[in-house]
């Protein structure tokens, strides 16, 4: 059995390659993202893991250092004072990482971070929302944390549940799709289902709990703010392109207010979108 020297994954058609001298840790790479493991002759970034040997702690915070152009350096602090080294090359399309032996749950972390400050430059919007596909149509529904993401996600029938707390989604030919991630584990495993291909959005709701099902049009200036606030990562490289994916949002896809009941028997409303 040949040793693997580096493991390829594709996460929203954004193939990343990932090498490193240790076996162990790239076997468990390969394992933990074994949906997403994608055969490309020509990844469009190299991740290169440099371990060094001893152990660090869980991370408390991590900031993007101001640097050169087109290099993204990060500063991460760990509860101990030892810093791993994180850079990004957009030039060279390569993000080498120096660290010690980690766990996989801090190499998710790192992976994750890659990912969130690139996927802008892919038109790629990844915000706290449930997303589900119903009739080969996909929904977006956000709000604050106990809005009722997981309450529609759990009351599906005859659909699937993408995700029920992070949505990635992609800009594609004037239209958004939904894409699958790794990136954070369900609340729920109800109804759930990795696609295989990405799903068309047929409309994205801010929902509201209340005694009635509602659906309403909404202006830009009143969802503007809500639906920013719930982007899982503002990278300040890429602020100028965020800034234009999320008018792009706006100019192509049909944003709604959903005021509905517990009963989550809204979707005869939501039927009757064009």
């Amino acid at each position: 059995m040949s040793k693997i020297k580096s493991v390829k994954i594709c996460i929203a058609d954004f193939p990343l390659k990932i090498s490193c001298s240790n076996i162990h840790l790239l076997n468990r790479i390969k394992s933990r993202y074994s949906s997403f493991i994608k055969k490309y002759k020509d990844p469009s970034f190299e991740l290169k893991i440099d371990l060094l040997e001893e152990q660090m702690e869980v991370p408390i915070e991590f900031a993007i250092k101001p640097t050169v152009k087109n290099i993204i350096d990060f500063e991460i602090k760990f509860n101990s004072e030892a810093l791993p080294k994180f850079k990004i090359d957009l030039k060279k399309k390569i993000a080498t990482l120096v660290t010690q032996e980690v766990s996989m749950a801090k190499i998710d972390f790192l992976i994750k971070l890659f990912y969130y400050t690139m996927f802008p430059i892919r038109d790629i919007f990844c915000i706290h929302a449930s997303s589900l596909i119903k009739n080969n149509k996909g929904y977006i529904f956000f709000g604050p944390s106990g809005a009722g993401k997981t309450t529609i996600c759990n009351s599906l029938k005859n659909g699937v549940v993408v995700h029920d707390d992070v949505t990635l989604i992609k800009f594609e030919k004037n239209k958004f799709k939904i894409y699958p991630h790794p990136f954070r584990k369900l609340k729920t495993k109800k109804n759930f289902k990795i696609i295989k291909r990405p799903v068309e959005v047929k409309g994205i709701f801010q929902i509201i709990q209340s005694k009635n099902n509602k659906l309403l049009e909404t202006k830009k200036s009143e969802v503007m703010l809500p639906l920013m606030r719930q982007n899982m990562f503002r990278s300040f490289n890429h602020l100028k392109k965020q800034d234009q994916l999320i008018n792009k949002l706006f100019k192509y896809a049909k944003i709604y207010k959903l005021e509905f009941r517990k009963k989550c028997d809204f979707w005869k409303i939501l039927n009757e979108i064009e």
